[in-house]
């Protein structure tokens, strides 16, 4: 019993709080990672719940837009455009921009979403203002044009809102949405 005279029972007694302390240091480590994780579960949900209460709003732009196709002339195209689709998906993207996300990983996302839409309204506004009989065709390509690069942007938008969602262990339905608004599942 050479060791206990050399280490002593006040340090046997200071090696077992070391050890009991730093186990509580990895309970600490594994609660705050565990507080984070659902801190930005609450955040992804906050968020869809935001997103979801425009859906009403969403919805009028995109009937605005059904609209528009179904005019027959240039001139009612521009009218219904001005009058009818600008408004409302200025309404959105201004909605959209008030949205605010507390998430470091969600921000570039949701930034890339009200982007999308910004693009699309720009484009929307170019081919009113410069809509005429003798362009119409014309203008309608580059107009075509925008709608698919917005198209695209959607697809990329719910792509990386799947992988933050994913990432939280939190599953996203096929609209990018949760199963119920502010109630993501986790798997």
């Amino acid at each position: 019993m050479e060791w206990q005279r050399l280490i002593g029972p006040s340090s046997v007694y200071l090696v077992g709080i070391l050890i009991f302390l730093s186990g509580c240091n990895k309970v600490d480590e594994q609660t705050r990672a565990r507080q984070k994780l659902l801190l930005e579960r609450s955040e992804i949900s906050q968020y869809d719940v935001a997103v979801q209460a425009l859906s009403s709003q969403r919805s009028l732009w995109i009937s605005a837009m059904e609209g528009v196709n179904r005019q027959s002339s240039p001139d009612s195209v521009r009218r219904f455009t001005q009058k009818t689709l600008l408004p409302a998906l200025t309404n959105y993207v201004n909605a959209l921009k008030k949205i605010t996300t507390a998430n470091e990983r969600l921000d570039p996302v949701h930034q890339s979403l009200v982007t999308a839409h910004r693009k699309l309204l720009q484009a929307y506004t170019r081919f009113s203002k410069q809509l005429s009989p003798k362009n119409y065709v014309a203008l309608r390509e580059p107009l075509a044009t925008a709608l698919s690069h917005f198209n695209a942007a959607q697809g990329r938008y719910r792509h990386e809102l799947n992988k933050v969602c994913n990432a939280l262990g939190m599953t996203l339905l096929k609209d990018g949405t949760s199963p119920q608004a502010g109630q993501a599942t986790e798997h």
